[in-house]
Parts: C-alpha cells; sequence; structure tokens
C-alpha cells in the first residue's frame, strides 16, 4: 500500500513537473512572438515602407532612361508598307498631250535602316551621363534607406526609455503608497497629524496622473514605430529590450573620414556632378555634324501581279549652320547647374561635420551623466533610508521624506534618459557618417 501511494506521488510530481515546464516553454514562446527587436522592425521597414517602396519606382525609371540612351546609339530599323484601292479607268498626267500614265501600282513595301556613325560624341556622352544619373539614383535611394533605419532606431529606443520611465514611476508609486500607510498607523496612534496623511495622498495623485501621461506618450511612440514598419496600427507586438551596459568607444577623425567615403547623399551629389559634366558635353556635340549611315529597300507590285523592287545605301551628313542660340544656352545652362551640384557638396560636407561632431559630442555628455546618476541613485535611497528613520524619531517632517522619493525618482528618470541619450546619439552619429547599417550586422542591440 505504501509502494502504491509512493508511486502515485511520483507520478503526481512528475506531471505537475510536465505541466510547470511546459508552462515555461509556452510562456517564452507567446512573449517571443508578440515582442521583436530592433533589427526585426527595421527588417520589417525596409520590406513593408509605403513611401520607401514607391522610391523604388524612380530607380525604375532611371533604369529606362539608360535603356534609352542606349537604343538611341542603335539606329532605326523601319517598315512602311501601303495599299492602294483605285478607279483603273484614271489616268494620272495630261490626257491631252498624251503625257500620262494608268496609275496602277497597287501596293508597296519600304524597309529603312538609320545607323548614326557620328553626332559630336553626344550619344556616348549622354549615356554615360544617364548612367550617373541612375547611380545617382540609387545612392539617393540608400540614403532613404538610412534615414528610415534611423527614424525606427530613434522611436525604438523612445519606447524603451518611455517604459523604464513607467517602471520607475511606478515604483515611486508603491513606495508612495506604503508611506501613507504607514503615516496612517501613526496618525492612528498619535505620531503623526493628518495633513501628513493628506500630502501623501496629494502625492500619489500626481504619480498617478504623470503615468498616465507617460503611457500616453508610450502609445503614440508605437503607433509611429508601427507606421515606419509599415505594420498596421493595431499590431500588439512590444519591443524587446537591450545591452544598456554596451558602451563603444570611439575617435572622432576616425568616424569624420568615414563619412566623406560612405555617406550615400554625398555620393549621390558627386555622381550628379559627373552627370553634368557628360551633360555638357552631350550639348558641345549638338553643335558638331552629324553622320548617319541610310539605307532602303523597296518593293512594289501592280494589279497586272507584276513586281518591281529598288536599293539604295549611303552616308547622310548633316550640320546646322544656326540654331538660334539654343545650344550655347544649354552648354551654359549645364555649367550653371554644375556649379550648384558643388555648392551643394560643399554645404553637405559643412553640414556632415556638424552633425557628426555635435552627434559625439551629445553621447560623450551622456556617458558623463550614466556615470553621475548611477551614483546618484546610491546616494538618493540611501538618502531616503536616512529620512524614513528620522521621521519615526520625529526629527523631520513628512514633506522631507516625499521630497526624498522625488529626488529618488528624478535621478533614476535622469538615468533611464541618459543610457537611451546615449543610443539615440549613438545611432545619430552612425547615420551623419553613413555607417547606420551596423545596426543590422550582428546582434548589437
Amino acid at each position: 500500500m505504501k509502494k502504491l501511494k509512493k508511486s502515485l506521488l511520483m507520478y503526481v510530481g512528475i506531471n505537475i513537473l510536465f505541466i510547470i515546464i511546459g508552462s515555461t516553454v509556452f510562456a517564452r514562446e507567446e512573449v517571443s512572438k508578440n515582442s521583436m527587436n530592433l533589427k526585426q522592425f527595421i527588417g520589417e521597414a525596409l520590406k513593408n515602407n509605403h513611401d520607401l517602396r514607391s522610391r523604388k519606382k524612380e530607380i525604375q525609371i532611371k533604369e529606362k532612361d539608360l535603356d534609352i540612351a542606349k537604343g538611341e546609339r542603335l539606329g532605326k530599323l523601319g517598315l512602311n508598307m501601303s495599299y492602294k484601292n483605285y478607279d483603273k479607268d484614271i489616268a494620272v498626267g495630261n490626257t491631252v498631250n498624251g503625257d500620262y500614265i494608268k496609275d496602277d501600282e497597287e501596293y508597296s513595301g519600304v524597309i529603312s535602316m538609320e545607323i548614326p556613325l557620328y553626332k559630336g560624341g553626344s550619344l556616348r556622352m549622354n549615356q554615360k551621363a544617364t548612367f550617373e544619373a541612375l547611380e545617382s539614383e540609387k545612392l539617393n535611394f540608400s540614403w532613404e534607406e538610412d534615414k528610415l533605419i534611423y527614424d525606427v532606431a530613434q522611436t525604438y529606443y523612445q519606447i524603451l526609455e518611455i517604459e523604464k520611465l513607467i517602471i520607475a514611476n511606478n515604483e515611486h508609486l508603491n513606495e508612495l503608497v506604503e508611506q501613507k500607510r504607514i503615516v496612517e498607523e501613526y496618525i492612528h496612534v498619535g505620531k503623526a497629524i493628518k495633513i501628513d496623511g493628506i500630502k501623501e495622498e496629494v502625492e500619489i495623485l500626481t504619480t498617478e496622473q504623470e503615468i498616465e501621461f507617460i503611457k500616453s506618450d508610450l502609445k503614440s511612440s508605437y503607433l509611429l514605430l508601427f507606421h515606419l514598419a509599415g505594420m498596421p496600427a493595431e499590431s500588439a507586438v512590444t519591443v524587446s529590450e537591450i545591452n544598456k551596459e554596451k558602451f563603444e568607444d570611439y575617435n572622432l577623425e576616425n568616424i569624420l573620414s568615414k563619412a566623406f567615403t560612405n555617406r550615400k547623399d554625398y555620393l549621390s551629389l558627386k555622381r550628379e556632378k559627373s552627370q553634368m559634366k557628360y551633360m555638357i558635353e552631350v550639348y558641345k556635340g549638338s553643335m558638331k555634324p552629324e553622320i548617319d549611315f541610310v539605307a532602303n529597300y523597296t518593293i512594289e507590285g501592280d494589279s497586272n501581279l507584276d513586281t518591281y523592287n529598288d536599293w539604295n545605301a549611303g552616308v547622310q551628313f548633316k550640320y546646322y549652320l544656326f540654331q538660334g542660340g539654343t545650344a550655347r544656352s544649354k552648354v551654359k545652362q549645364a555649367h550653371i547647374k554644375e556649379d550648384i551640384v558643388e555648392e551643394k557638396i560643399e554645404e553637405l560636407r559643412s553640414r556632415i561635420n556638424l552633425e557628426v561632431r555635435g552627434a559625439y559630442f551629445d553621447m560623450t555628455a551622456a556617458l558623463i551623466n550614466i556615470k553621475r546618476a548611477e551614483k546618484n541613485i546610491g546616494y538618493a535611497e540611501e538618502n531616503l533610508r536616512i529620512e524614513k528613520i528620522k521621521y519615526e524619531a520625529k526629527k523631520n517632517r513628512i514633506i522631507d521624506i516625499i521630497d526624498a522619493q522625488n529626488l529618488l525618482l528624478d535621478v533614476k528618470t535622469d538615468y533611464y534618459k541618459a543610457i537611451y541619450q546615449y543610443k539615440m546619439s549613438e545611432v545619430k552619429m552612425k547615420k551623419a557618417s553613413g555607417d547606420i547599417e551596423y545596426i543590422l550586422k550582428g546582434d548589437l542591440i
């Protein structure tokens, strides 16, 4: 009987163990299904963001422009066919003096070919200019991807910061509620006055209101994140935590040197300038002679089923002595556009330098704030403990405890803000230096 009871207990215990393990695994699966890390959100954004998807069409347009430029260098092959339905009794010519013929042609066909041999180099230059325009558009698209990654990362870190602030305020609220309970006990036994309880109640209501405001910000940030990722607004997905202790050391000069090699919008402007140089040659070429190879083959037939054919081939020369000044104006216009692009390049160089340095200094300041906030948390916790002891000994007022509680909340808030300020500044610096894709390389978040 004892053995049977022992066996039953073991059986029940094993089943309970399996249930616990199964529930734990299921819970972990549920969490993993309902949360996404930064890399996953970025992946969704690059795939689903509607603005980015529309910009891909602009690349396709430039690709077709390049096909057109290539096709213009290959020449043209044409076919022209006709059929006449006429009154065979009608003569064409002068019937009085007998100088006339019967119009008995019933069908005709012409195959023509025209190949450009020389157009002042404009066709070749136009193809190169179009290629540079295509490459510039690709770089612009890649820069839009970088900006989208930046926006997603900033929103992601903002959500994490807000969630930490909610936790800190909830801890503060629990601390206030517990302190209010103690104060009520003191009031009941005559160790405290009623105004102390009222002050705690006011502080509790203020904190509850602050939590609601923060939760509202959290909802707005999640809506923005879903919008950027091209996800439905009602998505029930949360963000995953990051490694807050991961702080990198960066060299400012190295970052700046990389910026002018990696930054996509800067490289795009370089391509655009190159395009303008080729377009200048295109317009200059339009002022030079044109030489084409032309050939025609003609076949005709009449109502008597007689067939006639003819062919010719040769070189066609064309030169415009005067074009109304349009060609020279186009050359001057292209030079002006080239100067405009050069000014944009210089302006962007200055802006990149400003963005990189600003983000780097913000990140450095955030690191200092993190270290200071860590020390202040320890001080604030100890200060609160001492103020509670002093209140029990009637050596201070309830307002001193409330001040100590608020101080602890403030330093925790500063700590979390400093952490995510560092992460946001790091992403900003990476974007400014054209290296924001580091987020997608391995598990760096």
